[in-house]
């Protein structure tokens, strides 16, 4: 599947499978926007995968998920 530039949303970004998940996307060239409840790990993560938008987020909060989309909205459309 071509996903290049393509703008990819990864939430719990910051360990585990999804974190496995954005580097790959990121090698395969999508636009990532990173979410996740640990902004240290989150900001990490962000400047290994150049270009990627880290947003500190818990989706189980109603603002943070408004957040979320409103920094998707500026930086990518």
């Amino acid at each position: 599947m071509d996903i290049g530039d393509s703008v990819m949303l990864v939430t719990g970004a910051s360990s585990g499978i999804r974190e496995a998940t954005a580097r790959e996307a990121h090698r395969r060239g999508a636009r990532l926007v990173l979410g996740a409840r640990r902004t240290d790990r989150l900001q990490r993560i962000a400047r290994v995968l150049d270009g990627a938008l880290a947003v500190t987020t818990d989706v189980t909060r109603d603002a943070d998920r408004r957040r979320f989309v409103d920094e998707i909205g500026r930086a990518h459309v």
